[in-house]
């Protein structure tokens, strides 16, 4: 059973790495794509907001573009999410098998 785990151990190491090199360049392109995307979704809120405001844009037509805004705003934190499980899977996979 020793030898065994001692394998599993040996064949584990490449693929927690893998995760771990992923989970960083996941992480990066996160919050560069964070930073951008905040961008455009302030942009669009205040297109929406301001063009409303002045008149240029009816009612439904601002609550699309504030609808295009919250998907903007939302989107780095879905990536987030996902970098977070697999954060975690990459954790569970070190804690169980490399003790």
């Amino acid at each position: 059973m020793v030898v065994i785990k001692g394998f599993l151990k040996l064949l584990l190491i490449p693929v927690i790495t893998a995760f771990a090199l992923a989970e960083m360049a996941v992480s990066f392109l996160v919050a560069l794509s964070g930073w951008i995307f905040t961008a455009i979704a302030g942009i669009a809120f205040l297109t929406a907001v301001l063009s409303y405001l002045m008149g240029l844009s009816d009612g439904p037509e601002a609550l699309r573009m504030l609808a295009a805004a919250f998907l903007f705003w939302g989107l780095p934190y879905i990536g987030s999410a996902i970098v977070g499980v697999v954060a975690a899977g990459r954790a569970f996979a070190e804690d169980l098998f490399l003790k």
